[in-house]
C-alpha cells in the first residue's frame, strides 16, 4: 500500500497562468490611474496683460481652458504655461504696442511678449535717474497701448572766466597845460570766475542765471593826469586886458561889449551842453514802457544768424542752443547778460535774450533761429542791444 502512494506523481502550480494574471492586474492598474489621471479637475491660473483668472477645470487643452476663463484669444496670441505650488499657471501673450516719451521725443514701440518699464527703457537705452520723473514705476508690467512719460532733468554748473574792466583816475597836475593830459599808471584789466547754473527739462532750458563769482586778479586803475596850467594864463592875459582898457575908453567900450557878447555865448553853449547830456543819462536808465522792461544801457552793434543741424547741440554755457541764447564777445558783453534786442529802425524784433554761448569777437552778435531759411533771411543787420538792468 505504501508503495503505491510513493509511485504517484505529485502536482505542481502553474507558474505561467500566474505571470499572466499578475501582468493583467498590473495593466488594469496602470490603466485606471491614467484614467484618474485624465478625468481629475485641476486648477489653472489665467494671466493675460492686466487681468488674472482661477479656474478649476477637466479640460486639459490650453486654448479651451483660456476661453472658460472668460478671455477672448486674439489670433496672434501664444500661450506659455509654467508650474508653481501645484497650480499651472497659463500666461497669454501677444504683440503690444508701447509709446515711450522722453526728451521731447515720442517713440512707438512693438513688443512681442510681456516685460517690465525697466526692460523697455533699457532697451532705448534710456536711463533715468533721481531728478528724472517717470509716469510708472519701474517694476510695472506693460501692456498694450501703455504710455510711459519720461520727464528730464539735467542740472550744469558751467564756469567762464570773465574780464573785470579797470576804472580810470584823473589827477590834477598844474605842471601841464590844460588840455593835455598824460597816463601815469596804464590800467590793466582784472579777471573773475563766474559759475552758472543751467537747468534743461526735456532739453529746453528752465533756468539759467549766475551761481558765483570769484574775482581771481584785481584790475589795476588807471592814473591820468590832467593839465592846469593855461588856467593861469588866461588870467594874466584877462588882467593884462583890463589894464589896457582903462587907458582908452573908446576901446574899452568896445572890448567890454565884445566879451560881454562872448561870455553870453558861452554861457548858453554851456547850458545846451548840460541839457543834452542830462537828457542821455536820462534816457539810458528809462523804463521802455511799451515793452515792459528797464535797461541799463544801449548799445548798437551788428548782428548776424546761425542755426544747428544737431538737435542735441550744446553751447558754450552748457545750454542746448534755441531761440534766445545769443553768442557773444564775453569782453564785450559777458556770459549771462540778460538783452533785449531789436532792430534799429524798430520794424522788428528779436525779443529778450541771454549772452550763452561764445565765437565771436568785437561788437558783433550772433542770433540763434531754428531754421536755416530764417538765416539766410535775416542776414547781417544793425540791431539795437538793451542791457537788462
Amino acid at each position: 500500500m505504501s508503495a503505491k502512494n510513493n509511485n504517484k506523481k505529485r502536482s505542481r502550480p502553474n507558474l505561467s497562468g500566474l505571470r499572466y494574471i499578475g501582468m493583467v492586474l498590473l495593466c488594469v492598474i496602470v490603466t485606471c490611474c491614467l484614467l484618474a489621471t485624465a478625468f481629475s479637475k485641476r486648477t489653472y491660473t489665467v494671466v493675460y496683460g492686466t487681468q488674472k483668472s482661477t479656474i478649476t477645470t477637466y479640460e486639459t487643452d490650453y486654448k479651451e481652458i483660456v476661453q472658460e476663463a472668460g478671455i477672448q484669444l486674439p489670433d496672434d496670441a501664444t500661450i506659455e504655461s509654467t508650474e508653481s505650488e501645484g497650480q499651472i499657471i497659463l500666461t497669454v501673450e501677444t504683440p503690444m504696442s508701447v509709446t515711450v516719451r522722453c526728451g521731447g521725443c515720442t517713440t512707438v514701440l512693438t513688443l512681442d511678449s510681456a516685460c517690465t518699464v525697466e526692460d523697455v527703457l533699457s532697451r532705448l537705452e534710456i536711463s533715468c535717474d533721481s531728478d528724472d520723473t517717470l509716469s510708472c514705476a519701474l517694476t510695472d508690467t506693460v501692456y498694450d497701448g501703455m504710455e510711459i512719460n519720461v520727464v528730464t532733468r539735467t542740472v550744469s554748473y558751467p564756469t567762464v572766466s570773465v574780464p573785470i574792466t579797470y576804472s580810470t583816475v584823473y589827477q590834477e597836475n598844474a605842471s601841464l597845460d590844460e588840455g593835455t593830459q598824460q597816463v601815469v599808471t596804464q590800467g590793466v584789466n582784472g579777471t573773475k570766475t563766474v559759475r552758472y547754473k543751467c537747468v534743461v527739462v526735456n532739453n529746453v532750458v528752465e533756468e539759467f542765471g549766475i551761481e558765483s563769482e570769484t574775482v581771481t586778479t584785481q584790475p589795476t586803475d588807471e592814473i591820468v593826469e590832467y593839465g592846469t596850467k593855461a588856467a593861469e594864463r588866461e588870467t594874466a592875459a584877462a588882467a593884462e586886458t583890463s589894464s589896457s582898457s582903462s587907458s582908452s575908453s573908446s576901446t574899452s567900450t568896445s572890448s567890454s561889449t565884445s566879451q560881454t557878447t562872448a561870455a553870453s555865448s558861452s554861457s548858453d553853449t554851456s547850458s545846451d551842453t548840460s541839457s543834452s547830456s542830462s537828457s542821455s543819462s536820462s534816457s539810458s536808465s528809462a523804463d521802455t514802457g511799451s515793452s515792459g522792461f528797464s535797461y541799463s544801457s544801449v548799445m548798437t552793434m551788428a548782428a548776424t544768424a546761425y542755426t544747428s543741424s544737431n538737435t542735441s547741440g550744446t553751447t558754450a554755457s552748457g545750454a542746448p542752443a534755441q531761440v534766445g541764447i545769443i553768442a557773444a564777445d564775453t569782453s564785450v558783453l559777458p556770459m549771462g547778460t540778460k538783452v533785449y534786442i531789436t532792430s534799429a529802425d524798430g520794424s522788428w524784433t528779436y525779443g529778450y535774450a541771454v549772452v550763452g554761448d561764445t565765437g565771436v569777437s568785437g561788437n558783433l552778435i550772433d542770433l540763434y533761429f531754428n531754421t536755416y531759411d530764417e538765416c539766410i533771411s535775416f542776414g547781417r543787420q544793425t540791431v539795437l542791444v538793451y542791457i537788462i538792468s
